[in-house]
């Protein structure tokens, strides 16, 4: 014995609410007006302000700021000032060499260009 399949109903058909278009069970907004299906959607919840990862976020930001605030700039140079008094290039090495004087020696000619600088320093 055969049993006849029933024939299933149809389900209801859905429509909008504000213009009376009909609608799918998953369709969250209106095709005709574009009314949104509160039912369908789930709505955004509260804001909720600054959470633990937010502050960590914006510790780290700050902590940044004022380390490279700190090291890069802000106060004075670390930089020595630039001599007053400039030295010439005539004046820099060894006393009487010059034309007709006898030759110092290397290590001689590099202490005197060291005192030079040391004094011209000063």
């Amino acid at each position: 014995m055969s049993k006849k399949k029933e024939p299933q109903p149809a389900p209801p058909r859905l429509s909008c609410a504000s213009c009376g278009t009909a609608r799918d069970p998953g369709d969250r907004f209106c095709r005709q007006c574009g009314a949104s299906f509160a039912a369908a959607g789930k709505k955004n919840g509260p804001l909720r302000g600054l959470t633990g990862l937010r502050a960590f976020g914006l510790a780290v930001i700050a902590l940044a700021a004022v380390f490279a605030l700190i090291y890069y700039g802000g106060g004075a140079s670390k930089e020595s000032p630039a001599p007053a008094q400039r030295i010439q290039i005539n004046e820099v090495g060894a006393p009487g060499i010059g034309v007709g004087a006898p030759l110092a020696t290397p290590l001689q000619t590099a202490d005197q260009l060291f005192n030079d600088a040391m004094t011209a320093y000063e």
